[in-house]
């Protein structure tokens, strides 16, 4: 330990940027990377070897990069906008999640890329699609293994395993004995407990697709009282209903203010005195 906190690359001056160094106040070894003696046919650490063995066939699958910031494209609705969608999860009439079920198409700007070598993909279904079987077969390889995170951030993105199938996730909280994390699935809006041993790195390729969850929050009546009742009745009302979603407007919160129309054109009335 002496010879570690001594060494060089273990203080600020080798790299202040490193997120190792800044949080944990030393750099420890970067296991992430290749070992170049291996590669070339002989190293002889062996198994010792603080770096990856991989063959030169497994170097496509290898990604080390990690999302370590919100990345994603702002904005995957605008006000104005009006859209087939499904609520996905709901909260309350102030929190709830619509994912919508017709493709989108932005236009792409430099702004949108993510890193340096992906470009930003438009959300359209088959796109979505595409990302949950990319993600699975990805993580699911032996190489990619080691993509496991000790103790992630609160507020990070990860990607967690759920049913055997991988999903995109922002970690809410820790359960007490830190087993378990509080991960809320970004493309759904449904939140989970998930095994720390399931939760991965995001690797920048899947984060080129914005988030399909939109937050959002319906006009209550003034003088009404949102009782448990009344919650209950209201998510049974709308919860897995597909609507027409007109974004009216977004407030302080991020929240898109939304009215919701039946398959007909008509508003979707809730009578709010019944519930």
């Amino acid at each position: 330990m002496k010879e570690d906190h001594r060494a060089l690359t273990n203080t600020y001056a080798f790299d202040p940027s490193d997120t190792g160094t800044a949080i944990l106040g030393y750099k420890s070894g970067d296991l992430d990377k290749v070992c170049q003696h291996f590669l070339n046919g002989y190293c002889k650490y062996g198994e010792s070897c603080v770096y990856k063995h991989l063959k030169n066939d497994q170097m496509d699958s290898l990604d080390t990069e990690e999302v370590l910031i919100d990345t994603f494209q702002s904005e995957l609705v605008k006000v104005g906008m009006s859209l087939k969608a499904i609520v996905t999860e709901c909260l309350s009439p102030y929190s709830l999640y619509v994912k919508p079920t017709e493709d989108i198409f932005l236009e792409q700007n430099f702004e949108s890329r993510v890193g340096a070598h992906y470009d930003f993909i438009d959300p359209t279904l088959e796109n979505y699609l595409n990302l949950t079987k990319e993600m699975t077969d990805f993580y699911r390889r032996a190489e990619n293994k080691e993509n496991f995170l000790i103790y992630p951030a609160i507020g990070s993105l990860v990607a967690a395993r759920s049913d055997s199938v991988f999903f995109r996730g922002r970690v809410i909280d820790m359960s007490y004995d830190e087993d378990e994390l509080h991960i809320m699935n970004i493309d759904t809006g449904v939140e989970l407990m998930v095994d720390r041993r399931e939760v991965l790195s995001l690797k920048p390729k899947f984060a080129t697709l914005p988030p399909a969850a939109v937050h959002c929050a319906v006009n209550v009546p003034r003088g009404i009282s949102i009782t448990d009742q009344v919650m209950d009745n209201f998510r049974d009302l709308i919860l897995h209903k597909r609507f027409r979603v007109q974004f009216v407007d977004k407030d302080m919160e991020d929240r898109y203010k939304i009215n919701l129309f039946n398959r007909d054109g008509e508003p979707f009335v809730i009578d709010w005195d019944l519930l």
